[in-house]
C-alpha cells in the first residue's frame, strides 16, 4: 500500500490482520527519487489475532527502485502489547541507488522489529538516524545498511529510555561495499539482549560492520551508558582481507552488565584496527576488552583502553591484539579489576613496541601483567607503570618467546606482585636495557632482562620494598652475557639473593648498590659459570647481608672487582673475587665500620690470586683476612690496609678486631710464593688482630696524639710473629721535619706492636703473650728520623724506635747533643733523662707583646695631642672660660723588633678639657682595635686586639714658657689568638692595663714660627695570665713598657687659619719584655726589646673659627719599631 505522492505526510493506523505479505509505504516510485515523506504510525486500536502471523508487515518512509530514497522519516508512536504481526521498520529503501538523510522515531514497543535508518541494496546508506526511546521487543537496529557497492557512514543509532532490543544493534553495516564509517550508536538506560539466541552475533552492538569481501570501517563510535549488553561490543568490525578499523572509539559507563568483548576496532583477517578508544567506566565486562584486534595479517597500532572507575574486566585487557605489529598501544586501569591478563601489545608473528600499561589506584589484576607479549618478533620499549595495585601473578615490561626484549620501563609504587617482575624476558633472545623501579612494593623475584642470549646493561631500583627470593640485573640462561647491569637496593628488607648479573658466559661490569637493606642469603656483582667474572662493583651501606662476592666464576677469571662496604653487618663471608678455575687478580674490598661473621678475601682462586686491595677500617671480623689466597698459585703482591682510630668501644664502628690471622697471601701449592711484595699498612691506633702473616713489608702510620701506653696494633694469638721489614711513620706537622708524640716520658712505652691476649666481650687486655715477634729491619722513615715527645707546652725528649722479643714500641731516650757542647760530667747510672726546651714555647709571647704595642699606641696617641689642646691656638690660653672638646683618630702598620711580628690598628680618643689659671686638666675614653701575626723559632701566632680604656689629662704652664704635660689611664683588653704551633689552639683572654705618662717640654715663639720640644718618661703594664696548653699550665707575665720619649714639633702659620707642622720623634725602650713561664722544664723564655725607635710626622692644621681646628698628620718610624700611620685630629672650644 503506498500514500497519495501529493502529500508528503502519511499516517497509518491500522494494518491487515491478515497472513499475507503487506508493506506500507508513505512515498514510493519505481524510477524517481522518494524525498521528504513522513509516515507516521499508530496502532493503538490494532487488536491481536488469534493466529500468529507468519508474514511480517513492511512500514517504509519512503521506497524508490531505481532512485534514491532520502529525508524520509517514519514516526512510531503506538502498537499494541501483543499485536501477533511482526513489524519491520525502513526510514528509507533504495533498490538501485542511495538511502541516505533518512530518520526513524519510535516510541512504541515493536513486535520482533528489524529497524534500518537507510537500507540500500545496491548504492549508499550514509546519514540515517534512528531514535528509539521506551521500545520494547524489537529485534534489530541498524541505523543504515548496503549490501553491494555502497557505503553505510555517518548514521546515528539511539536507544534510550529502558529500551529493549533482542538481537543486534548497527550504526552502519555494509555487505560488499567500500565502507562504514563514522556511525553513532549512543544507548542509555536499555537491554540489548541475546533473547535465547544460538547466533554469536545475537546481542551484538556494532558501531559499524563490513561483512563481505571488501571494506573498511573507521572512525565509528559506541557510547553506552547505564544498559545492558548480552553480547559483544564493537566500535566497528571488519571481516575482510584488506579491510581496516581505525579511529573507532567505545564508550561504557555505569554499565554493570556487558556480557562479552568489548572492541575498539576489529579486523579480523583484514589489515589494520589502529589508533581505536574504548573507554570502561564504573562497568563489567564479561569477556575481554581489545583496543585494536587483528587475527592474520594485520596489525593493531596506537589503540587506547581505559578501564576506571571500579570496573571489572572478567577476561583479558589488551591494548593492541594483532597477528603482525601491535605498536604504541595504551592501557589505562584505574580503581578497577581484570580477572586475567593485561597486555598492552600483543603480537603473534610481528613485533610489540612501544606500548604502555598504567594501572592505578587500588586496581587488582588477578592474573599477569604485560606491557607487551610477542610470540616471534621482538618487544622493546615498552612501559609499565603500576601504582597502589595488586597483581596476582607476574609483571613483564615485555615477553618475547623468539625476539629480543629490549628497552623496556617498569614503575611500580605502593603495589604487590605475586609472583615476578621482569623488565624484559627474551625466552630465546636477547633482553637488555631494560629498567625497573620498584618503591614501596612487593614482588617474589624481580629480574631486569632475562633471555637465551645477552642479558646486559638493565637496570633495577628498589626502594622501600620487600623482594622475598632474588633481584638480578641481567639473567642470561644460554651462553649469552650479563654485562654491565646496575641495581640499587635501597630501605629495603627481606631478599635472599642478589645478582648484578648471572651468566653462563661472562659476567662483568655489574655494578650492584645497596643500602639500608637486607640481603638474607647472597649478593654477587656478577656470577658466571662457564666464563669471567671481572669488574664488577659492589657497594654496601647500612645494611646486612649474608654473603658478598663481587664476582664469582666457576670456571673462568675474577679480576679486577671491587666491594665497598660502609656500616653494615655480613654474616658470613666476604669475597672480592672467587674463581673455581681461573684466576682472582686486582680485587678491591672496603669495609669501614662494619661487621663480618666469617672471612674476608680480596680474592680466592685455583691459580693466582695477586695484586689484591684490602682497606678495613673500624670494623669487627670474624675470622681469618687475605689479600689473596690461591689453591696452586702465587698469592703476591697484595695490600692490606688497616685503619681505626677512635678507641676500644665495643659498640660496632667505634673498634677494629680481627678474631683470625691477617694473611698478605696465602697458597696451598707446593713452592708457591705467598709473600713476595704483600704490604701491610696500619694507619691509627687500637687496632686488633689475632695476628700478622706473610707480609713483605709492613707500615705503622702513626696518628696525631698518641700518649703513652697507646697501642697501635695488638697481636692476641699465642703464636709467634715473623716480618720482613717494618716502617714506622709518625705523624709530621706540615712543613716540619720532626714527629711529635704528646706527654711520652721517661720509662713509659707507646706500642707499635703488642702480643696480648684481650677479653673478646669487652676487647680490655688481659695478660702478654710470651712468643717471638721477629722483624728482620725496623727503621722509621727518613722524614721522620727525628721524633720527639712533647711533655706539656714546654719539654721535648727525644724518642726511639725500640724491641723486646714479644714487642716493638717508642720510647724516650736520650737528648740530641746541642750545636755547641759543654762539656758534662760522666753521668750517673741513675741519672734522668733532661728534657730540652720546646722551641714552639716562644711564639707565647708574641700576643703578650702585640698587646704592649697596642697599649703603648693608645699612649701615644693621647701623650702627643696634649699640645694640641693647650697650645695650637692662641685663644685657648687667653679664654680661660673655654671647655674645650676633642676627637682623635689614628691609624698604624707596625713591625715589632724587625721580627715576623706585624700589627695593624686604629684608635679613637674622646674628651672634654677646661682651662683654669695655669692649668689645663681634662678626661678621655679611648678604644682601639687590631690585628697581628708573627712567629717565633718557625711557629706562628695570629690574632685580634680589643681594648678599651678611661683617663685623664694634665697641663701645668710654667714660667719662661715651660709646661709640664702629663696623662694617666686604666683599661681592659681581650686578645683573641691562635697558638698554631700548638695544633692551632684558640685562646681567649682578657687582661687589665694601665699606662701614664709626665713630659717637661718648652714653646719657643718666633714670628709665625713656633717650636715645642717635649722630653719624657711613659710607663704601661698588661696583666699576664695562665694558659693550659697539653696538660702544662704555663704562666704568661705581666709585660711592662718603660719609655724615654723626645719630641719636637714645628708650626709654621701660612696665614690667620692655617699651620704646617713638622715633628720629629725619638723613642728608647728600657724594658718591654714578654716571657712565658714553664712549670715542667722550670724556665722561663722571653723575647727583650731594648733599643731605639725614631721617626716623624708631617701635617696641616686650620682654624675652623678662635677656638676650634682640625688637622690631619701622617707619619713613619724605624728603629726597634718600624711603623707608618695617619691621625685625623678635631678640637673645639665653647
Amino acid at each position: 500500500m503506498v500514500g497519495n505522492l501529493n502529500q508528503n505526510t502519511f499516517a497509518l493506523d491500522q494494518i491487515t490482520k491478515q497472513d499475507e505479505k503487506i508493506s506500507y509505504v508513505a512515498g514510493a516510485s519505481k524510477d524517481a527519487s522518494i524525498d521528504g515523506y513522513t509516515l507516521n504510525i499508530n496502532l493503538e486500536t490494532l487488536n491481536g489475532n488469534p493466529q500468529n502471523s507468519t508474514n511480517i508487515a513492511h512500514l517504509i518512509g519512503g521506497l524508490s527502485i531505481k532512485g534514491s530514497s532520502v529525508n524520509n522519516k517514519i514516526n512510531f508512536t503506538k502498537i499494541p502489547q501483543d499485536p501477533k504481526r511482526d513489524v519491520n521498520l525502513y526510514g528509507g529503501i533504495s533498490i538501485r541507488s542511495d538511502a541516505n538523510s533518512n530518520s526513524l522515531n519510535i516510541t512504541s514497543n515493536g513486535n520482533n522489529s528489524s529497524v534500518y535508518g537507510g537500507f540500500s541494496l545496491d548504492g549508499k546508506a550514509n546519514l540515517n538516524e534512528v531514535t528509539i526511546t521506551s521500545s520494547k521487543n524489537l529485534d534489530r537496529v541498524i541505523g543504515g545498511r548496503s549490501e553491494y557497492n555502497g557505503e553505510a557512514n555517518s548514521n546515528k543509532v539511539t536507544i534510550d529510555s529502558q529500551s529493549f532490543v533482542k538481537s543486534v544493534v548497527y550504526g552502519g553495516v555494509i555487505s560488499k561495499g567500500k565502507e562504514a564509517s563514522n556511525n553513532k550508536v549512543y544507548i542509555n538506560n536499555s537491554e540489548i539482549r541475546k533473547a535465547n539466541s544460538t547466533t554469536h552475533v545475537a546481542g551484538t552492538v556494532i558501531g559499524g560492520k563490513v561483512e563481505g569481501e571488501k571494506g573498511d570501517a573507521n572512525s565509528n563510535e559506541v557510547v553506552i551508558k547505564a544498559s545492558s549488553i548480552g553480547g559483544e561490543v564493537f566500535g566497528a568490525e571488519v571481516y575482510n582481507k584488506d579491510g581496516s578499523s581505525n579511529r573507532n572509539k567505545v564508550t561504557i559507563e555505569n554499565s554493570p552488565n556487558i556480557k562479552e568483548n568489548v572492541y575498539g576496532g576489529s579486523s579480523i583477517i583484514g589489515k589494520e584496527a589502529s589508533n581505536n578508544e574504548v573507554y570502561i567506566n564504573s562497568s563489567a565486562v564479561g569477556g575481554d576488552v581489545i583496543g585494536g584486534r587483528t587475527d592474520e595479517n594485520g596489525q593493531a597500532n596506537n589503540n587506547i583502553v581505559t578501564i576506571t572507575s571500579s570496573s571489572t574486566i572478567n577476561q583479558a585487557v589488551k591494548g593492541g591484539w594483532a597477528n603482525e605489529d601491535a605498536n604504541l598501544n595504551q592501557i589505562f586501569i584505574d580503581k578497577s579489576t581484570v580477572n586475567t591478563f593485561v597486555a598492552g601489545g600483543y603480537s603473534n608473528n610481528g613485533v610489540a613496541n612501544s606500548n604502555s600499561v598504567t594501572i592505578e589506584n587500588e586496581s587488582k589484576i588477578n592474573d599477569s601483567v604485560f606491557g607487551a607479549y610477542a610470540k616471534k618478533g621482538n618487544a622493546n620499549d615498552n612501559k609499565v607503570l603500576i601504582n597502589d595495585s595488586t597483581i596476582e601473578k607476574r609483571v613483564y615490561g615485555s615477553l618475547s618467546n623468539e625476539g629480543d626484549a629490549n628497552k623496556n620501563n617498569l614503575d611500580l609504587t605502593s603495589s604487590s606482585v605475586g609472583k615476578d617482575i621482569y623488565g624484559g624476558y627474551a625466552t630465546k633472545a636477547n633482553a637488555n636495557k631494560n629498567n625497573i623501579l620498584l618503591n614501596k612494593t612487593r614482588a617474589t623475584s624481580v629480574i631486569g632482562g632475562r633471555g637465551e642470549k645477552d642479558t646486559s646493561l638493565n637496570k633495577i631500583l628498589a626502594d622501600n620494598s620487600q623482594i622475598n627470593t632474588f633481584i638480578i640485573g641481567g639473567w642470561s640462561t644460554g651462553n649469552g652475557t650479563a654485562n654491565k647491569n646496575k641495581i640499587l637496593i635501597q630501605n629495603s628488607t627481606k631478599t635472599n639473593y642478589v645478582y648484578g648479573g648471572f651468566a653462563e658466559g661472562s659476567a662483568s661490569e655489574n655494578e650492584v648498590s645497596i643500602n639500608n637493606s637486607t640481603i638474607e642469603k647472597l649478593a654477587f656483582g656478577g656470577q658466571s659459570n662457564m666464563g669471567d667474572a671481572n669488574k664488577n662493583n659492589l657497594d654496601l651501606t647500612s645494611s646486612s647481608v649474608g654473603n658478598i662476592y663481587g664476582g664469582y666464576a666457576k670456571k673462568g677469571n675474577t679480576n679486577d672487582n671491587a666491594i665497598s662496604i660502609n656500616d653494615s653487618t655480613i654474616n658470613e663471608l666476604v669475597y672480592g673475587g672467587l674463581s673455581g678455575e681461573g684466576t682472582a687478580n686486582k680485587n678491591k674490598i672496603s669495609l669501614k665500620n662494619s661487621s663480618v661473621g666469617s672471612s674476608v678475601a680480596g680474592g680466592s682462586a685455583k691459580d693466582e690470586a695477586n695484586y689484591n686491595f684490602l682497606e678495613i677500617t673500624s670494623s669487627n671480623i670474624g675470622d681469618n683476612v687475605y689479600g689473596g689466597y690461591s689453591n696452586k698459585g702465587d698469592a703476591i703482591h697484595n695490600t692490606v690496609n688497616l685503619f681505626h682510630n677512635s678507641g676500644r668501644d665495643i659498640t660496632l664502628g667505634k673498634h677494629f678486631l680481627v678474631k683470625g690471622i691477617i694473611h698478605g697471601g696465602l697458597s696451598d701449592g707446593n713452592n708457591k710464593d705467598a709473600i713476595t711484595d704483600n704490604t701491610l699498612n696500619v694507619t691509627g691506633k687500637d687496632l686488633i688482630a689475632g695476628n700478622i702473616k706473610n707480609f713483605d713489608e709492613a707500615n705503622f702510620n702513626l696518628p696525631q696524639g698518641l700518649k703513652a701506653n697507646d697501642i697501635v696494633l695488638q697481636l692476641t694469638n699465642d703464636e709467634d710473629t715473623v716480618l720482613n721489614s717494618v716502617k714506622v711513620n709518625p705523624f709530621v706537622e706540615q712543613g716540619k721535619s720532626k714527629a711529635i708524640v704528646k706527654n711520652l716520658k721517661p720509662k713509659e712505652k707507646i706500642y707499635i706492636i703488642k702480643k696480648a691476649s684481650i677479653n673478646e666481650n669487652t676487647l680490655e687486655e688481659e695478660q702478654a703473650i710470651n712468643k717471638d715477634l721477629k722483624i728482620e729491619s725496623k727503621e722509621l722513615t727518613k722524614a721522620t728520623k727525628s721524633i720527639v715527645s712533647e711533655v706539656g707546652a714546654s719539654a721535648v725528649y727525644n724518642v726511639e724506635l725500640n724491641k723486646d722479643k714479644s714487642n716493638l714500641y717508642l720510647e724516650v731516650g736520650e737528648p740530641e747533643p746541642t750545636p755547641t757542647p759543654e762539656p758534662t760530667p760522666t753521668p750517673e747510672p741513675s741519672k734522668p733523662i733532661t728534657p730540652k726546651v720546646n722551641p714552639k714555647l716562644n711564639h707565647t709571647l708574641i700576643p703578650n707583646l702585640a698587646s704592649s704595642h697596642v697599649v703603648n699606641q693608645m699612649s701615644d696617641l693621647m701623650g702627643d695631642n696634649i699640645s694640641n689642646i693647650a697650645m695650637l691656638d692662641n685663644n685657648i690660653s687667653a679664654n680661660t672660660d673655654n671647655i674645650i672638646s676633642f676627637g682623635y683618630i689614628k691609624g698604624y702598620k707596625s713591625n715589632i723588633g724587625k721580627s715576623d711580628t706585624d700589627v695593624n690598628g686604629a684608635i679613637v680618643d674622646v674628651g672634654i678639657a677646661s682651662k683654669a689659671d695655669n692649668a689645663l686638666m681634662g678626661g678621655f675614653f679611648e678604644y682601639s682595635y687590631a690585628d697581628y701575626d708573627g712567629s717565633a723559632n718557625s711557629y706562628s701566632s695570629d690574632g685580634k686586639i680589643n681594648a678599651y680604656a678611661v683617663g685623664a689629662l694634665a697641663r701645668f704652664d710654667l714660667t719662661n714658657n715651660f709646661f709640664i704635660d702629663s696623662y694617666a689611664k686604666i683599661g681592659k683588653l681581650n686578645n683573641n689568638y691562635t697558638l698554631k704551633g700548638y695544633d692551632n689552639l684558640k685562646v681567649d683572654k682578657d687582661s687589665t692595663f694601665y699606662s701614664l705618662g709626665a713630659f717637661l717640654g718648652h714653646d719657643s715663639y718666633f714670628d709665625r714660627f713656633m717650636l715645642t720640644n717635649r722630653l719624657g718618661y711613659a710607663y704601661s703594664n698588661v696583666d699576664g695570665y695562665d694558659l693550659d696548653i697539653n696538660g702544662e699550665t704555663l704562666n704568661i707575665k705581666d709585660i711592662s713598657s718603660k719609655r724615654i720619649k723626645f719630641d719636637s714639633i714645628a708650626y709654621y702659620k701660612t696665614n690667620t687659619d692655617t699651620n704646617l707642622y713638622a715633628r720629629a720623634r725619638l723613642i728608647y725602650e728600657l724594658d718591654g719584655k714578654s716571657s712565658t713561664y714553664a712549670p715542667n722544664i722550670d724556665k722561663t723564655v722571653e723575647s727583650k726589646n731594648k733599643g731605639f725607635s725614631g721617626g716623624g710626622e708631617i701635617g696641616v692644621a686650620y682654624d675652623i673659627k678662635p677656638l676650634s681646628n682640625i688637622s690631619l698628620g701622617v707619619g713613619a718610624m724605624g728603629g726597634k719599631i718600624d711603623e707608618l700611620s695617619a691621625n685625623l685630629r678635631f678640637v673645639y672650644g665653647w
